[in-house]
């Protein structure tokens, strides 16, 4: 149970709670921008994920959440390509390939899971987007 701030901030859960909010406080900001956007996620079927997709102006941001102390940017690469076609002025196609490849070896083992022998994260995301 979380009963108290510090467990909340320091507990078994703390990044799962640092993740929703993270999630709530871009959910609030584009609820009053002037562009709209889409947000979104991607898990496959081994629970590897890409936490937030903000899909801007036909530009589809991958966003990974974590919370640490000491960030280090040689803890993970990731690189993504996304395509928008529109069939209409309402209506896109659109299709994203993001890849993350991780260095330390313990942030590779919580995204791939143990006894998996790569050290990186592929997602793909296809879709079609229609505005009423």
């Amino acid at each position: 149970m979380w009963l108290t701030a510090d467990t909340l901030r320091n507990g078994a859960a703390s990044g799962h709670y640092y993740e929703n909010y993270v999630v709530m406080e871009l959910v609030k900001n584009y609820a009053y921008a002037k562009s709209k956007v889409n947000i979104t996620y991607f898990r496959d079927s081994n629970a590897k994920e890409i936490d937030v997709f903000v899909e801007e102006n036909n530009v589809i941001h991958p966003l990974e959440i974590k919370k640490s102390a000491s960030p280090d940017r040689r803890d993970v690469k990731k690189y993504s390509i996304g395509y928008f076609y529109s069939l209409s002025k309402r209506t896109t196609l659109y299709g994203q390939l993001a890849y993350s490849d991780f260095e330390d070896k313990a942030v590779a083992e919580f995204f791939r899971g143990k006894g998996f022998e790569n050290d990186s994260v592929t997602g793909v995301q296809v879709g079609i987007n229609h505005k009423f």
